[in-house]
This record gives structure tokens, sequence and C-alpha cells, in this order.
């Protein structure tokens, strides 16, 4: 009988390896630290815990490409742990990869929750969403969430009820242990999971200039309008550091070399960097220095407004974000 490796990839064993081992030591140690009684050591904790859920949360998105482990099954458990260990329990692997899938397959992003239509007709929250995105709350991230986990409820039953009631039930207990037994642990993780929600709302927004297709009543994709590869990389973008800093990007499984990314999606986040240069992606770039300025000076415009804008590809690298808020609320987490 022939034996099946563990990793899909052999020559990508020690990257995998680091990468899981460095997310279970921080994600362990960063909870660690959330218990001292040294402030230094708890900011530490934060810093550490947050990292770790996001890794956890790209290597969901490595496990849904299936580009870790030889087989499906493996992929699919190890994807539904990260899950949780990033506290969105509430949500299905199986649902998460089709959306994803989906996404790739139609170049076109597939959204759960039209909160710009919600606000519309909502303007008290509207303005508190402003003044709580102002003091970089991230809650239009919660707002979507709260009303994914609410769309499933009403519209599944059976599997996906049972798991929204788990992560509850389980999530809760979390929380009033911690408000029990260290109630500064509690404030340091809520600072880590917003860090956390911040970094992938970070790395989304300004990835794609697709159109944006909403779920329907039940929770069901639409359908979608089928693109070529062509458009396909003329509205993806690569946020990447810049070459001095290139380490920087593993800090979130290089999801940032996009380009490369959806012209091989089943290529692993390890080999993303040279595939990015070989194809020279690097007049797709949009350099972090500038996105981070963006980030900071569009965070309410973008509450309210729907446009997300185009980038100017034709200016300096510094200067094609300018104009270009991007778009909030479509992470691939949210299912």
């Amino acid at each position: 009988m022939k034996s099946v490796r563990l990793f899909k990839y052999p020559a990508d064993v020690t990257h995998n390896l680091a990468a899981l081992s460095l997310l279970l030591s921080f994600y362990l140690g960063g909870w660690w630290l959330l218990f001292s009684s040294l402030a230094g050591l708890n900011l530490i904790g934060i810093l550490l815990l947050a990292e770790s859920m996001v890794l956890a949360a790209f290597f969901v998105h490595e496990f849904a490409h299936g580009s870790i482990f030889q087989l499906g099954s493996w992929n699919r458990i190890a994807g539904k742990l990260c899950i949780w260990l990033t506290f969105h329990g509430f949500f299905s692997f199986t649902r998460i990869q089709q959306l994803h899938i989906a996404h790739h397959r139609n170049h076109a992003d597939v959204i759960h929750f039209d909160f710009h239509a919600h606000l519309a007709q909502h303007s008290a929250q509207q303005k508190l969403l402003m003044r709580l995105e102002y003091c970089y709350i991230p809650a239009v991230e919660l707002l979507i969430k709260w009303h994914s986990i609410r769309r499933l409820w009403q519209t599944q039953i059976g599997a996906d009820r049972q798991l929204i009631l788990a992560a509850l039930a389980i999530y809760s207990c979390v929380f009033i242990g911690l408000l029990t037994l260290q109630p500064r642990a509690l404030g340091g993780f809520l600072l880590a999971y917003m860090l956390l929600l911040h970094v992938l709302r970070f790395m989304d927004m300004h990835q794609h200039t697709y159109s944006a297709h909403i779920l329907d009543a039940q929770g069901n994709i639409p359908v979608l309008p089928v693109h070529d590869k062509t458009y396909e990389q003329a509205n993806t973008y690569s946020n990447v550091f810049a070459p001095a800093y290139t380490w920087l990007n593993l800090l979130t499984l290089n999801f940032g070399y996009h380009n490369a990314h959806h012209a091989k999606p089943f290529i692993p986040w390890c080999r993303l960097p040279q595939l990015h240069q070989s194809l020279t992606y690097e007049k797709h770039e949009l350099p972090m220095s500038s996105l981070l300025q963006n980030y900071h000076q569009f965070r309410v415009q973008r509450v309210a407004n729907p446009h997300m804008g185009m980038p100017k590809m034709t200016a300096l690298p510094r200067l094609r974000a300018a104009n270009f808020p991007g778009v909030i609320g479509a992470s691939f987490l949210n299912a």
C-alpha cells in the first residue's frame, strides 16, 4: 500500500513547520504573558497573541486552497482548528472555502452583508460607527460578523446552528473565566482581537477592484459574472513591503503578494515572493508606507462612502494609492 506523505510539497516542510511552530508558540506564550502582573509583559503578550491569530487566519486561507497538507481531510481539520483559534468558530470552514473559491473562480468579491445600504437606513448607527472607527475600533467588521452570524442562525439548520451554539458556549466560558480570574487578561485579549481585525482588513482592502455581489437572503452565492485572467490581474494589486523590509511580509504569510497568488492559487505561501518576481508583478505593487497613511486618512470616510476608488498605477509608487480608499468588510473569515 502506498504511503501518504503529510505535507503536499516536501520542499516546503521546513517553512511550514517553522510557521506552524511559531503560531503555536506565540499563541500559548501570548496567553501566558497576559496573566503577568507586569504591564510590559502584558503588552508583549497582546502583540504575540495578535500575531498568532493573524498567522492562524492566513493559514485558514492556505488550508482552504489545500496548499499545505497532502490530503484534503487534513487541510479541513487544520483549517477548522485555526478558525477556532482566531475566535471565528461561528463560521464553517467549508463555507469559508466555498466563498473564497468562488472569489477566485469568478474574479468577483462576494459580500456577506451590505453594511453601506444598512447604515444608509440607520443614521444613528452610522454616526456611532464613524465615531468608533475614528478611534480605531473596527466597528464595521464587528457589525458584519454579527449580521453574518444572525443570518446563519435564521437561514441554516442542523450543523450550522450547532456550530454557532458551540462557539457561543465555549467563547462565553473563556470570557467569563478571564473576567473572573484576570480581568486585565480579558482586556488584553480584546485588544489582540481588534489588532487581528485591523490586520485582516488592511491586507484585504486594497487588493482588488472587483465588482461586489451580495449573498441572497438565504446566504446563497448569487449568479456571478465570469471574467478572464486579464481582468483578474488588471484588478488585483500587491501590497508588499519595500525590499529592505521584505521579511515583514512573513507576518501575514506573504498574503501581500496577491497577484502571484491569483496567478497560481494553489502555490503555497512560501513560494509567492519568487513567483511574484519571476512574473514581474512589481508593476502591480502598492507600497505599504502609502497604504498605512491611506488606512489612517480614510478610516471614517469608508463607513459612509461605498465607492472604493481606483489606484493610479501610472503614478510614482508612493502616489498610486493616494485616492484609493479601498473596500472594507470583505474578509475571507466572514461566512
